[in-house]
């Protein structure tokens, strides 16, 4: 895994195209180091910052791509989030522009060792109020027996299922229709194979990826 300071180089040179600044580079792993930002929230934050937007990389197209599709979600009372965490207690999905503020939001993080985390935080803030609705569940994505049935409104998997395997998959998506309202809705993105072999014929273009899915080939048959 990348320390933290090739990271944040990292970002700069993929979507700003340059080297970062001194400053900038002390800001982030300073934050990083003390917890109020996650590398998402870097990312985030860079690629929707005015220098990025004037340069619109591909990697920015797609970044503003999937806020305009989050943007569009419905409105849900209670969220179940699949792999919408990290070490931060907010999601990515309030970032990305999700402009509802659900009473519960349950983060299923990717991770094998189990910890559920609260945010208590209730103050009258947009923030503050998604905050005060947070429960983090680091265990495997596809673990979710422990969760309530017929209960969510809304299940986001943003760019997560191609972290698993198709077996995981499988067991995933049919316990979201367990735990899916009876009208309620699955939403998710995922890499395009058709797309991503253009970069990367002969391999899968990021290495934590378990499958790439095309419009031919996808989740539908298990859910």
């Amino acid at each position: 895994m990348q320390d933290d300071e090739t990271f944040v180089r990292e970002i700069y040179r993929l979507i700003l195209q340059r080297e970062v600044d001194a400053e900038a580079l002390e800001s982030n792993l300073r934050n990083l180091a003390i917890g109020t930002s996650s590398r998402c929230d870097i990312a985030a934050i860079t690629a929707d910052s005015i220098e990025a937007r004037l340069k619109l990389s591909p990697i920015v197209a797609l970044h503003f791509g999937r806020k305009k599709l989050v943007a569009q979600l419905p409105a849900a009372r209670a969220i179940l989030d699949l792999g919408g965490g990290g070490e931060q207690a907010l999601s990515h999905l309030f970032y990305m522009g999700y402009p509802y503020v659900p009473e519960v939001h349950t983060i299923v993080d990717i991770c094998a060792t189990p910890k559920r985390r609260t945010n208590p935080d209730d103050e009258d803030s947009p923030i503050e109020r998604w905050k005060a609705g947070v429960e983090t569940y680091r265990v495997p994505m596809w673990d979710l027996a422990g969760l309530p049935g017929g209960f969510y409104d809304l299940a986001w998997a943003g760019e997560s299922i191609e972290h698993v395997s198709e077996e995981q998959a499988k067991i995933l998506f049919k316990e979201v229709r367990r735990l899916l309202k009876q009208e309620g809705r699955l939403c998710f993105d995922t890499p395009n194979r058709l797309v991503t072999s253009i970069h990367c014929p002969d391999r899968l273009i990021n290495p934590d990826h378990k499958v790439e899915y095309t419009p031919n080939r996808g989740v539908d048959p298990y859910v």
